[in-house]
């Protein structure tokens, strides 16, 4: 597994603070912004797994990382771009980021999530998961066809993900604020994101999205039929960038207790 990676002070930019108290001391340490770089990947399947691992099939700590692996994996295939938030070693958050024309940031993601999807379909708990996480994606392709978010947006925010320790004290905030200035630099104009009922969507209506279009889980009960379990309630949000929004935003620290991730 990769490990942690370690930013040199003199190539990040340092933003906010966030008081950490270690063996009885006192000490403000920098949260740290910077490009996501691969060696970053265990870190975010750990933080994955503490976030969502209640909802994983696996049956053990080591398949659940896998499970883990695997989503997070999904999300860097497709991912152009991504940013990381650390305090000292400490990861607490990403938000990764697909725009339409540029290249996938970390081409090895697409083997190494073949490789994880075949360790996963050598028993049935992980077949189980491939074919509801196969059903899941469908339906969510399915309705952004339905509001043509690929043809009238151009990014999509593919992973949005606060570690629990750093909820409620900015960097949520912080890292879409770097999200919406980066966004806005490469003339982005309007970009959507999926989430659901076990995210706490009140972050994107304090920021201004707009939910696009909605998918009641109580009004599909196909659902159940086809992968043996009911779907959560599945939006598409959708935000627009005005011209020097982006450049306010990156300067703000973010607004404490509406930390999110997009999955």
């Amino acid at each position: 597994m990769a490990g942690i990676a370690r930013p040199s002070q003199q190539t990040v930019k340092q933003t906010g603070q966030i008081t950490q108290e270690q063996a009885g001391g006192h000490s403000e340490l920098p949260v740290i912004y910077r490009p996501m770089a691969w060696e970053d990947l265990q870190d975010l399947v750990v933080g994955y797994d503490q976030t969502w691992g209640q909802y994983a099939l696996a049956d053990d700590r080591d398949q659940g990382l896998l499970v883990a692996r695997y989503f997070v994996l999904h999300y860097l295939e497709r991912a152009s771009q991504g940013e990381v938030a650390y305090q000292g070693d400490k990861f607490l958050g990403v938000i990764l980021t697909r725009v339409v024309g540029q290249p996938p940031a970390f081409p090895q993601a697409k083997g190494e999530l073949a490789q994880t999807r075949q360790f996963l379909e050598a028993n049935d708990k992980g077949r189980q998961l491939i074919q509801v996480t196969d059903y899941w994606h469908r339906i969510e392709s399915e309705m952004e066809d339905q509001i043509s978010a690929n043809e009238r947006d151009q990014a999509e925010v593919e992973l949005f993900m606060v570690a629990a320790a750093a909820r409620g004290r900015g960097v949520g905030g912080g890292l879409w604020g770097r999200l919406h200035a980066r966004l806005e630099g490469q003339g982005v104009e309007r970009f959507y994101l999926h989430t659901d009922s076990t995210c706490d969507v009140s972050f994107y209506r304090h920021k201004g999205l707009e939910q696009s279009i909605s998918r009641m889980a109580a009004d599909h009960g196909e659902d159940r039929a086809a992968i043996g379990e009911d779907l959560d309630d599945l939006y598409i949000y959708e935000d627009t960038i005005s011209p020097g929004q982006g450049q306010s935003a990156s300067s703000a620290e973010g607004t404490p207790g509406h930390d999110d991730r997009q999955a």
